[in-house]
Formats: C-alpha cells, sequence, structure tokens
C-alpha cells in the first residue's frame, strides 16, 4: 500500500505542475492579477487580444508550418524505414550509413539545426553557392527565405528535425511486432515484401507510434527555437508572439499575453483533434486498398517507392549540410558569395567568442547535469514502485508524466512563471533548473521503460533468495545490468535540458544564459562566425555526451576476463 501511494505521489508532481501552471494562465486570462491590478475577472484581455495587429497571420504560419509539416515528416520517416531497416535491424551498405546519419540527426540540438538551416537556405546560403557552380548566378537572389510570412522555411525545419525522431521512435516500436514472422507470413501468401510491409506491418506500426507522433505535432505548433530563426518575423508565429508580450516592458501586456497562452492551448488541442480525425479518414479510406489482395506491386507503385527513397535520402543530405555549415562558418575566415567553401579556415571567430562562451557553457552544463541526475534518480524510484499498480493504472501514469510533451508548453509554462512569481522565486537557476526536469522526466522515464520491463526477473530473484534486501538488489543488481540503458538515458536527458530554450528565458528571468539562449539571440546580429561558434559548441556538447555514453555501454557490454 505504501509503495503505490508513493508511486501516485510521483505521478502527481507532473500533473500537479501542469494543472497549477494552466490555473494561473487561465485567470490572467480572464483578468485576475492582484499584483498587476486585476482584482476582478473580465473579458479585456480577450479584447485587448483580438485588436492585436497580426494574430490573424500569426495563427495561420503556426497552422501552416505544423500542419505542412507533420505529414511529410511522418510519410518520409516510414519510407526512410521502410528502407533502411524493414526488419528492425538497419542493413549493411548505405541503409547502415543513413541510419548512423538519421541518428547524428537526432543528437543535433533544434537551436543548432535551425542556424544551420538558416545558413543553408539563405539567399546567400551554401545551397545557392552550390547552385552557383553550374548556373550563372552572380549575386544572392531576392527571397525571403528564411522567415517568409506563410512559415513554410519553418516547415522545413521541422520536417528534417521531426523525421529522425520519428524514424527512430517507428524503429523502436517495430521491434515489438515481430516484423520478420510477419514478412514471412506475407511472402506465404505471395505478397511481394514492398506490399506485405505496407499492409502487414505500417498500420500496425503507426498505432505504436501514436503518441510520439502527438508530441512532435505539439512541438510543432509551439516551437520558440527554431521559429525565431526560420519562422517569419512580422507578425511571428503565435508561440513567439505570446512570448514577445510576456517580455513587454508594459506589464499590463501580461493580461493578453495570458490570453494568448491560453488560445495557443486550445489551437493545439484543435490541431491535435484535426489530427486525430484525419487519422480515422485515412484509415477507412486505405481499409479497401490493404484488403484488395494485390500481391504484385503495379508500375506506379514502383515508381512512387523509389521516389520516397529518394525524398527520404534527401531529406537525410539536408540535414547533414544544414549541421556542416556550423562549424563550416565557425572556422571561415573570409567566404565571399558566390563561392562554394570559403578561401581558408582560422580560428579568429572562436578567439573572439571563447571569453564569452564560459558563462553560458556553465549555466548548460550545471542545469543538465542537476537535471539529469533528479529525472534519473525519479524515472528509478517511479519503475521500480510501477510493479504494485495494475497495467491500466501504469499506462495512465505514463500518459501524465508525457503531459509535458503533448500540451502546449507556451500555456503552462507561463502560468508556472507566474506561480513562482508569486512565490517569490523571480528568476534565476533554480527555478530554470526544476521547469527543465519537466520536461526531461518524461524522455527519462520512457528511455529506462523499456529495458527495465525486457530485463530478466531471474537475477532478482536469485538475489532475493540469497537473502539480498530489495534495495540491495535494486542498487548491485538490476541497476548495474541496466548500466548501457542508463547512461544512454542520461545523455539524452542532458540532450533536451541542452536544448530547452522556452522554459530558460521565462524561469530563467534574463539572469540564466545558456548556450542554447545566446546562439539564437545571436542569431538576429549579423556575424555568422560567431554564430556558428555557439551553434557548434552547443552541438558539441550533446554530441559528446552521447559518445561517452556509447563508450561506458561498449565497455559495460565486454565480457570480464577470466
Amino acid at each position: 500500500m505504501r509503495a503505490r501511494i508513493a508511486w501516485l505521489a510521483l505521478v502527481a508532481v507532473p500533473g500537479v505542475a501542469i494543472l497549477a501552471g494552466l490555473v494561473f494562465v487561465l485567470l490572467p486570462a480572464f483578468g485576475y492579477f492582484p499584483a498587476l491590478g486585476g482584482t476582478s475577472l473580465s473579458l479585456q484581455p480577450w479584447r485587448d487580444l483580438l485588436a492585436y495587429p497580426g494574430l490573424g497571420s500569426a495563427a495561420r504560419a503556426t497552422l501552416i508550418s505544423a500542419l505542412v509539416a507533420m505529414p511529410i515528416a511522418l510519410g518520409l520517416a516510414l519510407l526512410a524505414l521502410a528502407w533502411i531497416a524493414p526488419l528492425g535491424r538497419a542493413r549493411t551498405g548505405l541503409p547502415l550509413l543513413a541510419a548512423k546519419f538519421l541518428s547524428w540527426l537526432l543528437a543535433t540540438p533544434h537551436a543548432a539545426f535551425a542556424l544551420g538551416l538558416a545558413f543553408l537556405i539563405a539567399p546567400s546560403g551554401w545551397l545557392v553557392r552550390i547552385a552557383a557552380r553550374v548556373l550563372p548566378i552572380e549575386t544572392p537572389p531576392d527571397l525571403l527565405v528564411p522567415h517568409d510570412p506563410y512559415g513554410l522555411s519553418l516547415a522545413a525545419g521541422l520536417v528534417l528535425k521531426e523525421m529522425p525522431f520519428l524514424f527512430f521512435a517507428a524503429l523502436t516500436a517495430l521491434n515489438q511486432l515481430d516484423a520478420p514472422r510477419m514478412m514471412a507470413i506475407g511472402a506465404s501468401l505471395g505478397y511481394q515484401p514492398g506490399l506485405a510491409w505496407f499492409k502487414l506491418i505500417a498500420p500496425r506500426l503507426y498505432a505504436l507510434i501514436r503518441l510520439p507522433v502527438y508530441a512532435a505535432l505539439a512541438y510543432s505548433l509551439s516551437a520558440v527555437d527554431m521559429a525565431l530563426v526560420l519562422g517569419p518575423a512580422a507578425p511571428p508565429t503565435l508561440a513567439l508572439l505570446a512570448v514577445d508580450l510576456t517580455h513587454d516592458p508594459d506589464l499590463a501586456r501580461r493580461f493578453p499575453a495570458a490570453a494568448l497562452a491560453l488560445a495557443h492551448l486550445a489551437l493545439t488541442l484543435m490541431a491535435l483533434g484535426i489530427w486525430r480525425a484525419c487519422e480515422l479518414f485515412v484509415a477507412r479510406a486505405l481499409r479497401t486498398l490493404l484488403a484488395d489482395g494485390v500481391r504484385s506491386p503495379t508500375l506506379i507503385w514502383r515508381w512512387s517507392a523509389q521516389a520516397g527513397r529518394a525524398l527520404a535520402g534527401l531529406g537525410i543530405v539536408f540535414g547533414a549540410l544544414a549541421i556542416l555549415a556550423l562549424p563550416l562558418w565557425s572556422l571561415a575566415a573570409t567566404w565571399r558569395f558566390p563561392k562554394a567553401l570559403p578561401d581558408c579556415c582560422a580560428l579568429a571567430a572562436w578567439q573572439r567568442a571563447l571569453p564569452d562562451l564560459w558563462l553560458p557553457f556553465r549555466h548548460s552544463l550545471s542545469i543538465a547535469l542537476f537535471v539529469t541526475l533528479l529525472a534519473l534518480i525519479g524515472a528509478i524510484a517511479w519503475l521500480q514502485l510501477e510493479r504494485f499498480v495494475t497495467h491500466r493504472t501504469r499506462l495512465k501514469g505514463r500518459t501524465i508524466a508525457a503531459l509535458p510533451l503533448i500540451v502546449s508548453d507556451v500555456a503552462f509554462l507561463m502560468g508556472v512563471q507566474i506561480l513562482l512569481l508569486g512565490l517569490g522565486l523571480v528568476g534565476g537557476w533554480l527555478p530554470t533548473a526544476l521547469s527543465h526536469t519537466l520536461f526531461v522526466f518524461p524522455y527519462v522515464l520512457l528511455a529506462l521503460a523499456d529495458p527495465w520491463a525486457r530485463l530478466d526477473p531471474r537475477y532478482e530473484r536469485s538475489a532475493l533468495c540469497l537473502g539480498a534486501s530489495p534495495l540491495r538488489v535494486l542498487v548491485s543488481v538490476r541497476l548495474p545490468l541496466l548500466l548501457p540503458a542508463l547512461v544512454f538515458a542520461a545523455a539524452l536527458g542532458c540532450a533536451v535540458s541542452l536544448s530547452l530554450y522556452l522554459p530558460t528565458i521565462l524561469m530563467g528571468g534574463g539572469r540564466i544564459t545558456t548556450l542554447a539562449t545566446e546562439a539564437i539571440a545571436l542569431s538576429s546580429g549579423g556575424d555568422r562566425r560567431i554564430v556558428g561558434v555557439y551553434g557548434t559548441t552547443l552541438a558539441l556538447v550533446i554530441w559528446a555526451g552521447f559518445f561517452a555514453a556509447y563508450w561506458i555501454a561498449r565497455r559495460a557490454a565486454r565480457p570480464a576476463l577470466t
């Protein structure tokens, strides 16, 4: 009974945080904020919001960027999976190389990737410079890219960044389907491999990755870091507009900012509802196609499959070029248009940036390590206590833990900020770290859940039979056996914390600067070399964490010498 109560207390932490955040954004949205003179409920914040210029254009750009990006990202991820690892394991040769590139893209933080993509697609960017090698281009074209008013540049960035996330989510889920047996059944019925994968595996696979898809859609609607670099500027997306109103020197703007945060939450729920309706429509539309009995692919099917593979490969190439653009610019001494490569390389930009780089680096690393340790302890306690609850209750608990990834973070984070202000926590290191924990914990928990469940229980039973206490069994048996999963979960947690932008600027109160916030703040300046330094440093720190996790996991898997 005590274990069940302790588990429910852990579940209550993210649930209460989100509920409190929504309550404290709901009250100012209707005029009640005594600290700013709002002592009665009113609709005036909504009137002020509706009178704000560009609100409709901001909503249009938000919806277009997300609802265009997500179907393309999901389609490319499934096409890449069918090409690279149709049975759950990457093939050799080019598919294996593509899988490694996708893991590299996944490990790159959103802010750094957005900066690299901006360097790639800008009118004087790398793509135009490469095209100038074969086309008569002497001056940069007059194009509003990025920052186009419809958010298409942002949509392109979301496609390239969310495709690896959905690919590896689907790859993990594919191992639960026993794909080799299902493909063997399809072959015994006379189906060609491509059609068998499409008809037997893809529908079941999507049902397993629905939660990651919803999380990716929610992020696409509320992305602030990528919207600052790639999205429209006048007006910006709704999430960015809410942040701008929050930081307005006129404190009365907090009321329409809260109203906008609530409206953004409603927009997110509406978009998720639209996506769910599309799921039902597509499922009904594909029912006839899946049951038509066709066993050999037609010519159109073959062309479509080849085109899909080409598009998936092209997306991987563009993503790799976007990442490579960062270190290339950071080392460029001179890079005049339309040359495809810089004239020479120099460390001048690094030497100029290093004195100012230490403080955001220290803040980023200290917060990431603290938050990851806290999330690991919480996730281990959560999974250890889960055995005392039913399977249905366990699923509900994990859904609550994942709510920060699905609910509009703009809405509940602004409410949490107002709550912390009321408690006297006016920005700083601790509020920033606590807000990071809300986002890091779900990733760490979900990363540990599957290895935790698959561990052979006979190890623990043997230790218990020898008289070891449950705590000693956990510390001396289970955790050492799960060391590879623990270090990868820790690397993932650090990567998530290092990438977070919105919680840092809202909870930091201007006192906490991280590599992500500084890189995006510098992106509005004119020195691409310094931006390249900060973006490269942010990516290198995260890559170093994953490399260290890989090295520790390899050492742990090495058989002991006798």
